[in-house]
């Protein structure tokens, strides 16, 4: 029981399961898609980033169900030092902590900068911004800044802007993949002769697939988003426990 003059005070409950999964999706359609297709190509081949992917979601369903398990049975905000402070004390949890809260920076710095490039060179590509120069360079990163602002502010205002504002991208994301995905079956149907594209199917050997199996991970992080949301959702037990559903399937 508390005594007169104390007070308690919580991060209000706003965050249901669609606002949950959308965060946890929007993680993983990020920078790590975007950016690490590309380089997944380069480095293995059309073949090697079909397996880079695939592989990586079998991992990432083991990764995020012990986190589905981990945070309903702990639903508080912290994540991953939540867990590592109950398993093996604090000065483990003080580590776990610090590096999930700076993994987290980084990939929301390399989201900020991917979002960037991809107005300035498409502006570029149209030929609506053909005499930037050298100065590209800047803009972009002054672009990331100013995107990266926006968001903090976001999160600053609360959980539900935050959740609303972010399963509105989210699901602009999603349809965005939905339709080259269609695009691309759809080709492939009427041309079949695009299939010679998958072969060799490794042609840079299968050692790097282990090279690009690393640096695309980092799309299959949105578990990770999730369980740090503990103290913000609708009864987190039964919406973690939903979720975890949810993301396998997707992740399948």
């Amino acid at each position: 029981m508390k005594s007169k003059g104390q007070f308690s005070t919580e991060l209000s409950r706003d965050l249901s399961l669609f606002h949950i999964t959308m965060m946890g999706l929007g993680m993983m359609i990020g920078a790590g898609v975007f950016l690490g297709i590309g380089n997944a190509i380069h480095y293995s081949g059309s073949g090697g980033v079909v397996l880079t992917f695939a592989l990586n979601g079998v991992i990432a369903i083991f990764t995020a169900m012990s986190y589905a398990e981990l945070s309903s049975a702990i639903p508080h905000a912290g994540g991953a030092y939540n867990f590592a402070r109950i398993g093996f004390g604090r000065s483990t949890s003080f580590i776990a902590g610090w590096m999930e809260w700076f993994a987290s920076s980084i990939a929301g710095s390399a989201y900020a900068i991917t979002f960037s490039i991809y107005i300035w060179r498409y502006l570029q590509g149209i030929g609506v911004l053909n005499n930037l120069g050298d100065n590209i360079f800047l803009i972009e990163k002054i672009t990331a800044a100013a995107i990266a602002i926006i968001f903090i502010f976001i999160n600053y205002r609360g959980a539900s802007e935050t959740g609303k504002i972010g399963a509105f991208f989210t699901l602009g994301q999603t349809i965005f993949l939905i339709f080259i995905g269609i695009v691309g079956i759809v080709v492939v149907i009427k041309d079949p002769s695009r299939l010679q594209n998958f072969h060799p199917f490794m042609p840079m050997g299968w050692t790097k697939l282990f090279i690009t199996m690393g640096f695309t991970y980092v799309a299959f992080e949105g578990f990770e988003v999730i369980a740090q949301a503990g103290d913000e959702a609708i009864m987190p037990k039964k919406t973690f426990q939903k979720q975890c559903c949810i993301l396998c399937l997707l992740l399948l």
